[in-house]
């Protein structure tokens, strides 16, 4: 962090880092973006609660999630579709090296994310909160790679396995992967940049 004096909070220092990764990025999204990404970090410091609040156990898969939200009616839908949407959205960003390789991979939780987010647009009767979930949806994969940058100033991945690195700059095609790779002395051809993101 460039600040002499460090956050006294989780959330003022996620605001601090998800607003410089915000800024990096070509693309401005709306204030209330920035605002639930700081908020989304802040609450799954303690996962558990996040559950609780959803009624669910803390260990659900994306699947049972998202089948579960389709059963559902009402405000539980939407509570149950938000909530894939956030799992995948905190753990394709924060955690999506370690997805590399698995059946799981960061591309299925990039598609069951947007997914998620898609329906909750659907479902909410608020126009702000539509908005917000369809945004959510459409880019869905840059907001991952904004918790991503987030994850690596906190130091969460290890950059230093640059094969599932390139995993996943070949999954996502982000630009600030692609720049860390070359970085680090990985040629990348041309035709691989200009390849649309999956």
């Amino acid at each position: 962090m460039t600040a002499a004096i460090q956050p006294e909070t989780p959330k003022e220092l996620f605001r601090e880092l998800i607003g410089e990764a915000l800024a990096r990025r070509e693309a401005e999204p709306d204030s209330t973006v920035a605002f639930y990404l700081v908020t989304l970090l802040d609450d799954f410091i303690r996962p558990e609660s996040i559950a609780r609040r959803a009624g669910l156990e803390p260990a659900s898969t994306l699947a049972e999630l998202y089948c579960a939200a389709i059963g559902a009616g009402g405000a539980r839908r939407l509570t149950l579709f938000k909530y894939t949407g956030d799992l995948a959205l905190f753990v394709s960003g924060f955690f999506g090296d370690s997805l590399g390789g698995s059946s799981a991979d960061v591309d299925y939780y990039i598609r069951m994310g947007s997914t998620a987010y898609g329906a909750a647009a659907v479902h909410t009767r608020r126009p702000t909160l539509a908005s917000l979930f369809d945004e959510l949806a459409r880019e869905f994969a840059g907001f991952a790679d904004v918790l991503g940058e987030v994850s690596e100033r906190c130091a969460v991945n290890d950059e230093s396995n640059l094969l599932r690195l390139y995993e996943r700059w070949l999954a996502t095609r982000s630009p600030r992967t692609a720049a860390v790779l070359r970085g680090a002395g990985v040629v990348l051809r041309p035709d691989q940049d200009d390849l649309p993101a999956c």
